[in-house]
């Protein structure tokens, strides 16, 4: 069933949130917020908040979060704190989020099928980004990156019709794949992007 709050805040640990294969079609139990508009707005409404330390699973493809996952109203916001992890295990994860604020790390660890990032508000700007799981992950047209970008797994990340810039003021390290975008921007106020296999980039 959906799990409903005014907020949810993962302080430490793990939570997983599991697909029910038990079930046809697959059911994911959502985590969604109030709709009560006597007392709360009745646009974009409630937090989602992962602070340093934590880490959120989930198995899920079909709106993660939302505020009304019948009504595909968006919640408020999405926040990745410095020092949390995302893990998305779905083949297409979806946040219904008005905001984004991904500050941790975000790990694609799917074993079939290829991964995207969320289709229903796509965020443009990440920190860390890895690869774990043995299939491909398609970056968005734009992207920004303020962390590093790592594959330890089979999959790769397809960029050749993306435009990655690399901002920030500290190091950023590339890793384990060559980097082949469309379009390649580096603007930063300190630190140096690190690749440890080659570039390629196809035209800008």
């Amino acid at each position: 069933e959906q799990f409903k709050a005014v907020k949810f805040i993962i302080r430490t640990g793990t939570l997983l949130q599991k697909l029910d294969t038990s079930v046809s079609p697959n059911f994911c139990a959502s985590l969604s917020f109030n709709t009560e508009t006597t007392f709360y707005p009745s646009g974009a409404f409630g937090d989602f908040i992962i602070e340093n330390g934590a880490t959120f699973i989930s198995e899920c493809s079909d709106k993660i979060i939302a505020r009304s996952i019948s009504g595909s109203v968006s919640a408020n916001l999405f926040d990745l704190q410095s020092g949390g992890e995302l893990l998305l295990l779905g083949s297409s994860p979806q946040i219904e989020t008005a905001n984004f604020q991904l500050n941790g790390k975000v790990t694609f660890r799917k074993t079939s099928g290829t991964q995207s990032y969320p289709t229903s508000a796509s965020p443009l700007t990440f920190h860390d980004l890895e690869i774990q799981g043995s299939q491909n992950v398609t970056l968005p047209p734009t992207l920004s990156v303020t962390g590093n970008m790592s594959k330890v797994g089979a999959g790769s990340f397809l960029t050749n019709s993306s435009h990655i810039t690399f901002t920030g003021n500290h190091d950023q390290t590339i890793s384990g794949f060559p980097l082949s975008p469309m379009d390649l921007t580096v603007n930063k106020s300190d630190g140096k992007v690190i690749l440890e296999q080659s570039l390629s980039v196809l035209r800008n």
